[in-house]
């Protein structure tokens, strides 16, 4: 498995491509490093590890 590439908070304007939607995970994380999402009927928890890795799960 590759490593991610850290990116530069500066340059992140430069992964709007090909239409897909980029965000920080940190921003949507918060201080609790944990956030829900909801779609259709489902709901998913998603959150960081102390490795720095996230993990989504239902």
């Amino acid at each position: 498995m590759e490593k991610p590439v850290p990116i530069d908070p500066d340059d992140l304007h430069s992964l709007h491509v090909d239409n897909i939607s980029t965000y920080d995970a940190n921003d949507i994380l918060g201080p609790e490093k944990t956030a829900r999402f909801i779609l259709g009927n489902e709901v998913y928890i998603l959150r960081k590890t102390k490795q720095n890795k996230l993990i989504l799960t239902k």
